[in-house]
């Protein structure tokens, strides 16, 4: 099986230059924990919750709490972000995919075409789980 068998298409992203907050918010609201960062379709970084896990109020959320809060909020995404990161093709083996996950602790990892680099879609442990569940060997 392929990587691009089981991947999801078109994920959402968002761009480098994106607020912080907005990105938080995608990742919130769309109950995902990965979002590709890309710029002009071509993937520049990773960014997860864990990423965005640093924006949080004070514990005292007096005047200069709260400018802190904001200007995290207000700062890029490029800030946050994981650059340069792992990939997978989707003609890769799912063996492959499962090593890189492994090997580099990650839960999900964005799908590029090997020749210009462009996002092809994400693949994350859920698509991997949901691919095993579903072949024919697992259910016998």
């Amino acid at each position: 099986m392929r990587v691009a068998d089981v991947m999801t298409a078109a994920p959402l992203t968002t761009a480098p230059n994106a607020l912080a907050g907005d990105a938080a918010e995608i990742l919130r609201t769309s109950s995902i924990r990965h979002l590709p960062v890309v710029e002009g379709g071509v993937l520049v970084g990773m960014l997860s919750d864990r990423d965005v896990r640093g924006l949080v109020a004070p514990r005292n959320l007096d005047a200069d709490g709260l400018a802190l809060l904001r200007a995290q909020f207000a700062s890029p995404v490029s800030e946050l972000m994981a650059g340069d990161p792992v990939t997978v093709h989707p003609e890769m083996d799912l063996s492959e995919c499962i090593d890189a996950m492994r090997e580099h602790e990650v839960g999900a990892l964005p799908v590029v075409e090997a020749s210009a680099g462009r996002l092809a879609g994400s693949v994350s442990y859920v698509d991997l789980l949901r691919a095993f569940r579903d072949t024919p060997a697992a259910t016998s």
